[in-house]
C-alpha cells in the first residue's frame, strides 16, 4: 500500500540503494512507474505493506516501510530485491552493486571504488570534511539527520590518522 513519503512516520524502516550510475529521465520514469506498482501490491504474508519510495540525487532509491503497522517478513524483503534485479535486467542499472562509496562534492555525487579508498584518502581526494553518504541509515529520522556525514565521522576516519 503506497503512502506518500512525507506522511510516513519518522520511525519508518528504510533501505537505501545506490545506483551504479545516475538515472537519466527515461530510467527515472521507468523506475517511478514500476516501483509505484510494486509498492501498491507489496505484501507480507498476505497483508499489505505500508511503504513509500523516493529517488534522491538521481542515484539513491530509498524505500521506506511503516513497520509499526506491518513489519515486512524476509519473504517480502526478498520480493523487493527481486524487483530491483528485474529493474537491472531491463535497464542495466544496478541498485545492488556495493563496490563503490558515494560522496557529495561540489554539489554533485561522485563515487570511489571501496577497494581504492585508502589510496583515495592519501591522495587527498577524500578529506575529513568530505561528505559521505551513509547508506546504512536504518530509519527515516536517521536518513534526514545522518545520511550525509563528514568522512571523519565514518569508518574512513582510521585513514586520516596515519
Amino acid at each position: 500500500m503506497y503512502i506518500d513519503i512525507q506522511k510516513m512516520p519518522s520511525s519508518s524502516r528504510v533501505w537505501i540503494y545506490q545506483a551504479s550510475e545516475a538515472l537519466n529521465e527515461t530510467a527515472k520514469n521507468t523506475l517511478a512507474a514500476k516501483i509505484r506498482d510494486f509498492i501498491e501490491h507489496w505484501d507480507s504474508h498476505g497483508t499489505p505493506v505500508k511503504a513509500s519510495w523516493t529517488l534522491n540525487h538521481d542515484r539513491f532509491l530509498i524505500i521506506a516501510v511503516d513497520d509499526q503497522s506491518n513489519d515486512p517478513s524476509g519473504c517480502s524483503i526478498d520480493k523487493s530485491v527481486k524487483f530491483l534485479k528485474e529493474f537491472e535486467a531491463e535497464t542495466a542499472i544496478s541498485f545492488l552493486e556495493r563496490s563503490s562509496l558515494a560522496v557529495f562534492e561540489e554539489n554533485q555525487v561522485k563515487t570511489y571504488e571501496i577497494k581504492d579508498l585508502k589510496n583515495t584518502v592519501q591522495q587527498g581526494k577524500i578529506t575529513p570534511k568530505t561528505l559521505i553518504f551513509n547508506n546504512l541509515a536504518p530509519t527515516l529520522a536517521d536518513l534526514s539527520e545522518n545520511w550525509c556525514i563528514p568522512a571523519e565521522k565514518t569508518w574512513l576516519s582510521r585513514f586520516f590518522n596515519n
